[in-house]
């Protein structure tokens, strides 16, 4: 849906996307059930973090225009970018701790520990 369509094409809506798989994932990650290797404070720790970073894109998508810095006339200027950008840098660390800890998950099942 976002990329077949160079008019839908937009950065606002493709992280809005990611962030909803992502409380999909959480949820049904939750709904299965407490498996021992689920309980890792890991997991916890990558679930904190990923409700910040979705609070912060929530915080860059409905910030107002009269938070904007530099010129306010300018039609340009695009309220809550720096704080997106900021959202950003955790977002990707969390992705490589999430693939660290998918890593040691899995090293887990295959030994049956």
């Amino acid at each position: 849906m976002i990329a077949g369509n160079a008019e839908t094409l937009n950065p606002g809506l493709f992280i809005l996307t990611l962030g909803l798989f992502q409380i999909i994932s959480l949820l049904v990650n939750v709904a299965v059930g407490p498996q021992t290797w689920k309980k890792a404070a890991w997991r916890k720790l990558h679930l904190i973090g990923i409700g910040l970073v979705i609070l912060l894109i929530i915080i860059a998508l409905t910030q107002s225009s009269a938070a904007r810095t530099g010129d306010k006339d300018d039609k340009y200027s695009m309220a809550g970018l720096e704080t997106m950008i900021y959202a950003l840098i955790p977002a990707i660390l969390l992705c490589l701790f999430y693939t660290v800890i998918t890593y040691v998950e899995w090293k887990k099942i295959k030994t049956g520990k």
